[in-house]
């Protein structure tokens, strides 16, 4: 598939390859299992959402031209199921920036796999690499491993990763409550701010799918009976 107007692109269901022609502002979602390559061009910026609730999620990410803002954001729910989670980002240009944000939700006895990696070629200059996972804990079952890695093979250039694994905020709870909240409110409340933080930029976009997606988590944590 090559993408040549600016605009928003579904591209769950489209092949495996996928070409963001220049100059153009390009907003992607995807929530499949098949593995994706994203190949993108000069002066791009592109805003990469992905949603995963299925046992394997795999996207590559080339950035071979100068000029390009790649922002990724996934969030993946994992309730009493293996998820494995590979996200690739290769840095090929000069005057860029790419960031990797994943998000994840472990319910029950979920188990997730993260393998989160990001290049930077040699003789890059002025370009700009990071990578975040962040991971809340609904219950103690849950487990995950995966640490962020980078490569960084060029000196003028800025590189930052970070991990951080946290559970619900206790206080936020019982101040939700001492509110009147009851209990399954108060952790819904709190775990929707947490999704629209993540996914802002699809619900401007996608207002029915962002609704979807948090319909679905729901369902799944039984908040709504």
């Amino acid at each position: 598939m090559k993408i040549q107007k600016s605009g928003y692109y579904d591209i769950t269901n489209n092949e495996e390859l996928i070409e963001i022609e220049d100059n153009i502002h390009v907003t992607l979602f995807d929530e499949g299992e098949n593995i994706k390559k994203i190949i993108v061009g000069k002066g791009v910026s592109l805003f990469f959402l992905g949603y995963s609730f299925l046992p394997s999620f795999d996207k590559h990410i080339f950035i071979g031209q100068e000029g390009s803002e790649v922002k990724v954001k996934i969030l993946n729910f994992s309730k009493n199921i293996n998820c494995n989670i590979q996200i690739f980002g290769d840095m090929q240009a000069s005057y860029s920036s790419f960031s990797l944000d994943i998000y994840s939700l472990l319910a029950g006895e979920g188990r997730l796999d993260i393998n989160a990696f990001a290049k930077i070629d040699k003789k890059r200059e002025k370009s700009k690499i990071s990578l975040l996972q962040k991971n809340i804990f609904l219950h103690d079952s849950a487990s995950f491993s995966g640490v962020p890695r980078l490569c960084v093979e060029s000196l003028d250039v800025e590189a930052h990763h970070a991990c951080q694994i946290e559970k619900i905020n206790k206080e936020k709870i019982f101040y939700l409550r001492s509110r009147g909240i009851p209990k399954r409110k108060a952790f819904c409340m709190i775990i929707e701010a947490y999704i629209e933080n993540i996914f802002a930029h699809l619900k401007e976009k996608n207002s029915e799918k962002y609704e979807e997606i948090f319909r679905e988590i729901m369902k799944h944590l039984d908040f709504n009976s």
